[in-house]
């Protein structure tokens, strides 16, 4: 009988592990105490082989329902593989942009505890890569008060568009 009952745990667990998101690249960045400052200057560094495919590119920003703002101003920067050159013939690319944490009427978007806040936004959803090879992108915070206390870990993923 004991033994029934562990297959139909281990059977449970490999379903359930089964169910999870399929990720072609996932890493985190937790931050000090300090919080995120201007000289915490984020890089993930992904590889993509196969170009004909379609992704979503995905941030998940942790928080406390402390942040004192609505949003948080990012400066993202995309550096393409050695040798290929993206719009305007440079190998990178620019873009400052504001992402939403809260409501208009300020309650906070995502999932939020008594001690923490996570939200995720597809920063890219549908996008394609124009060349195989090593990727990197930075994320820099762009607000006007140097250290974010009150914004804990950023995480960055890739998953393959399968519509």
């Amino acid at each position: 009988m004991m033994f029934k009952k562990l297959i139909l745990f281990l059977l449970v667990v490999v379903v359930l592990a089964g169910c999870g998101e399929d990720y072609i690249y996932q890493d985190s960045h937790p931050f000090a105490q300090a919080g995120w400052t201007y000289a915490d200057s984020l890089q993930f560094d992904f590889e993509i082989a196969d170009t004909s495919k379609r992704y979503n590119l995905l941030l998940t920003i942790h928080h406390t329902p402390d942040y004192p703002y609505e949003n948080l101003y990012v400066k993202f920067a995309t550096i393409f593989p050695k040798g290929q050159a993206a719009l305007h013939g440079s190998n990178r690319v620019e873009q400052i942009t504001s992402l939403q944490l809260a409501r208009k009427e300020g309650s906070w978007l995502g999932q939020c505890s008594s001690e923490e806040c996570e939200l995720t936004i597809p920063i890219q959803t549908n996008t394609w890569f124009p060349n195989p090879g090593q990727y990197s992108l930075h994320i820099a915070q762009y607000m006007r008060q140097d250290s974010l206390v009150d914004i804990k870990a950023i995480d960055f993923a890739i998953q393959e568009n399968k519509k």
